[in-house]
């Protein structure tokens, strides 16, 4: 049986109404302001135990209920709403009725509603120092193990947690995503020769591998991918593969690969000057549920996408295939050069952090994920 978390404080966390919470720190009770926890109030003032006030918050997101976490997130705004009986009242609007996909982290930022889901491919200018988990490939399986590791690297670094608490965010949930998978229309793709094909993405690390591998890549919002392949303005995509399920791509590919060329991070987010301006007892509410919340959308992610591995690809014309030894190899080596190489030049470059002291620690934290979440939970356990 799968290990069940219990989503501590779900009913708090989400509720971004567009005034009130507006603060991203990190998941810890009460820590210092530099590792994204809870900070003193914008006035200097210690916050109040407890005013007995309503807090109506906004949660704006691009997603449907589609979205893999979307049970979760709604499990989680309702576990916070009864754990601070009533006080903290979180209201969701889906499918980018407040912000689209990538304008959504800034309204949080400005205080133009108080919460939001997005994910760190979608915000480059804003996260870096997240994006290393991506090159460990094929060594995470399911998304348990990546999101273990993220969410250690958060608590554990101030390297991750800083560039939220830098953006005036105050982060409620961190996890790892599904594999970036490789998924074609016409001829399979089974060579590191992909000259001729047009395929498009939502992230920076998947766009560098797309032209590292000799093809063109088309940089898109998620609310084009479907109309873009249905038109075959593309030959494929290479993205987080929760998207094909999501947009129903799926039904219009030949060849979906599993290795595993990029593990985004997701997370919950929140106007950090709004979350210091909560009373101290509703900021411990908040702050108390971010690991189990954390691990319950990354169990949600691991779920949804095993459940279209096993149940929705048998049943259309889309087909599973591995690589060849000798390709896995070699795409192995193109995470190297592609992602970690880069980040280690950027982390010398900013010249705050030990590049190769980070590397051993995500590495330490995906083996511990790794020894924690495995076979159990893999993805393509039922291919293999």
């Amino acid at each position: 049986m799968r290990k069940k978390f219990r989503i501590v404080a779900i009913a708090t966390v989400l509720a971004l109404t567009i005034g009130l919470l507006a603060g991203c720190g990190g998941g810890q009770s009460a820590p210092p302001a530099d590792t994204g926890t809870a900070a003193p109030a914008d006035n200097g003032t210690a916050a109040p135990a407890t005013d007995g006030q309503v807090y109506n918050l906004t949660l704006g997101h691009h997603m449907t209920d589609v979205f893999h976490g979307w049970q979760t997130m709604m499990n989680w705004v309702d576990q916070m709403k009864e754990e601070s009986n009533g006080r903290l009242n979180i209201e969701v609007f889906g499918g980018g009725t407040l912000a689209g996909a990538r304008d959504a982290v800034g309204m949080v930022q400005t205080g133009g509603m108080d919460m939001t889901f997005n994910t760190v491919s979608l915000n480059p200018a804003l996260f870096q120092y997240p994006n290393l988990l991506g090159a460990f490939g094929e060594k995470i399986t399911n998304s348990m193990i990546g999101t273990y590791a993220i969410l250690q690297m958060y608590k554990n670094e101030p390297a991750i947690s800083n560039e939220f608490t830098n953006a005036n965010l105050k982060c409620l949930a961190i996890y790892g995503m599904t594999p970036s998978s490789l998924a074609v229309v016409g001829n399979k793709v089974e060579t590191d020769n992909w000259k001729g094909l047009t395929l498009q993405s939502v992230g920076q690390n998947t766009i560098k591998i797309i032209e590292a591998f000799g093809a063109t890549p088309q940089g898109v919002g998620t609310e084009e991918l479907y109309e873009n392949l249905s038109k075959n303005v593309v030959n494929g995509d290479l993205h987080d593969s929760a998207l094909y399920q999501e947009t129903r791509m799926y039904e219009l590919l030949s060849y979906l690969n599993t290795f595993n060329f990029n593990t985004g991070v997701a997370f919950y987010v929140m106007n950090l000057d709004t979350f210091n301006s909560l009373p101290q007892d509703l900021q411990d509410i908040i702050n108390n549920s971010f690991d189990d919340f954390s691990m319950s959308c990354g169990e949600a992610t691991n779920n949804f996408y095993i459940n279209f591995i096993e149940n929705e690809i048998p049943k259309s014309n889309c087909q599973l295939y591995d690589f060849s030894p000798e390709m896995t190899a070699i795409c192995n080596d193109k995470l190297k050069t592609v992602i970690a190489d880069p980040y280690m030049e950027m982390v010398k470059a900013d010249g705050k952090y030990d590049g190769d002291a980070l590397y051993a620690e995500f590495e330490k934290y995906v083996d511990e994920g790794k020894a924690k979440y495995g076979s159990e939970y893999d993805w393509f356990k039922s291919l293999h």
